[in-house]
């Protein structure tokens, strides 16, 4: 059965997590010193912020040990690409995360996977999206480094999957695929991750100093207000969320028009914040995925209902009744049920 893998970013939200179903967690961790310090282009982990992060590594350790007691496993994220300035602290965390019990570190540095070989035999190496694997060349070369799981970048086809696994056989390293929410579609390992262009690190600051406020706020919001307010301000702020429009380059058509709106369409806060792959869930293990991970180190996402959602999903799968399609309309009446909206192609993870 497929396990799922759930980000967590306060220390409250552990037990609910695991009692809603989640295998494993992730998280990062960003200390008060690293917040004031640090700006968004050099954080130690792709989520630049406190409201994505634990706050301290007695928080880490605290979370290892509630996971430990209910058999769930814990991976840090590192997963930047780091300058040379910044590897002593790299590799302070690796060094506590190491002693604290943590199962894993998610990185794709290539000096921070080099810098973990000295500690294979306490920490397991998962390969994160920016490792960019996309085909089984890529998967042989992270194996060699002893890569213990690869997270597979969002692009690719269910076939591709399958392919990579068919051609790298079974065993070591697994396959992770994303599942739920930000489908960007920008590739990790090649994006700068630049996503403020205006007054992002503003509103940034306000919303880390109100976070707990702002989340008990909308708690009392309907869930269609909130996805609302975080479109429209994603729309806003970050380059891959504009909508884009194609035009005529000296003179030419470049696109035939019926290509030109659906790469219009491509680009979209809406499609980026609610996607989901919950449909290709049967497929996904066929294909040898063991692991489905929900994307979203951030607050005013309901965590615990997405694990649920999953949870549910994959129960539908257990006994192997339901034919594709009868699953398929189920899990988008799901999908309505736990979301209060409906089911887009446009927020499929894998048309």
């Amino acid at each position: 059965m497929v396990r799922i893998v759930s980000p967590i970013t306060k220390l409250d939200e552990a037990k609910p997590l695991i009692e809603a179903g989640a295998d494993e967690l992730y998280c990062g961790v960003l200390t008060e010193e690293e917040n004031r310090d640090l700006t968004n282009i050099c954080c130690l982990n792709r989520r630049p912020s406190s409201f994505s992060n634990l706050r301290n590594f007695n928080e880490l350790s605290c979370l290892v040990k509630i996971a430990k007691d209910s058999g769930v496993k814990v991976s840090l994220t590192l997963n930047e690409f780091y300058t040379k300035q910044q590897f002593d602290n790299v590799k302070q965390q690796i060094e506590k995360a190491v002693g604290l019990g943590v199962d894993a570190i998610i990185a794709v540095d290539l000096g921070v996977i080099e810098e973990l070989r000295q500690y294979r035999d306490k920490i397991k190496l998962h390969i994160g999206v920016g490792g960019t694997t996309f085909n089984h060349n890529t998967v042989q070369f992270y194996r060699n480094l002893g890569a213990r799981r690869i997270i597979l970048p969002r692009h690719l086809s269910l076939t591709e999957i399958s392919q990579i696994r068919s051609m790298t056989g079974g065993g070591e390293p697994d396959l992770e695929c994303l599942i739920l929410n930000e489908r960007c579609h920008n590739i990790d390992g090649l994006c700068g991750f630049e996503h403020g262009v205006f007054s992002y690190k503003k509103t940034q600051a306000i919303v880390s100093k109100y976070a707990q406020t702002l989340k008990k706020i909308y708690r009392f919001l309907p869930k269609w207000l909130v996805n609302f307010v975080h479109v429209y301000g994603m729309e806003k702020e970050l380059a891959c969320c504009f909508n884009y429009k194609i035009r005529e380059k000296r003179g030419r058509d470049v696109f035939p028009e019926k290509t030109r709106p659906r790469l219009e369409d491509f680009f979209d806060a809406d499609s980026f914040l609610n996607a989901c792959g919950a449909c290709s869930l049967g497929e996904l293990e066929n294909a040898g995925v063991k692991f489905v991970k929900i994307v979203g180190r951030v607050f005013f996402k309901d965590k615990v209902n997405d694990v649920k959602f999953i949870r549910h999903c994959l129960g539908l799968l257990e006994n192997g009744s339901l034919s594709p399609g009868e699953y398929n309309n189920l899990a988008m009446k799901a999908y309505r049920k736990y979301f209060n909206k409906r089911c887009k192609r446009s927020y499929c993870y894998y048309p």
